[in-house]
């Protein structure tokens, strides 16, 4: 008899299907039925413990697209579409070729050097400021 919530604790403590199966010699399947029987059906690794990678829905690529084409960048579009910046890169690449891809990286690249540059020299004229 396997005690369930006790399988739910350790799950909930290390995060992974294959840890508690392995403490509790169990088998992958047996911790995923015991999950799902108790609310975990929607986790990412209750749900689906092979695909790690985060669904993004049509309705998502689309506005990855839209947004980028907007001017916004891959940072910001994952931070606003609450998914990882190689996600949108992904879904990019599947937009653009590998040229036009390499040529955002760039640009992204490059202003992303010039505002560390600004911010550098804001900061050393504050601290000139506060000197004298």
């Amino acid at each position: 008899m396997v005690d369930e919530n006790y399988i739910c604790e350790r799950y909930r403590a290390s995060g992974s299907v294959k840890i508690v199966a392995q403490l509790n010699a169990l088998s992958k399947q047996t911790v995923l039925d015991v999950l799902r029987r108790h609310g975990y059906a929607n986790d990412a690794e209750a749900g689906k413990a092979t695909d790690k990678r985060a669904k993004v829905t049509e309705a998502q690529r689309k506005q990855i697209i839209a947004m980028h084409s907007a001017g916004a960048t891959r940072k910001e579009i994952a931070e606003k579409l609450n998914v990882s910046k190689p996600t949108v890169t992904r879904h990019l690449a599947e937009f653009y070729n590998p040229e036009q891809l390499a040529r955002i990286k760039a640009r992204e690249r490059k202003n992303n050097q010039k505002y560390r540059s600004k911010k550098a020299e804001e900061k050393l004229i504050e601290m000139g400021a506060d000197n004298n």
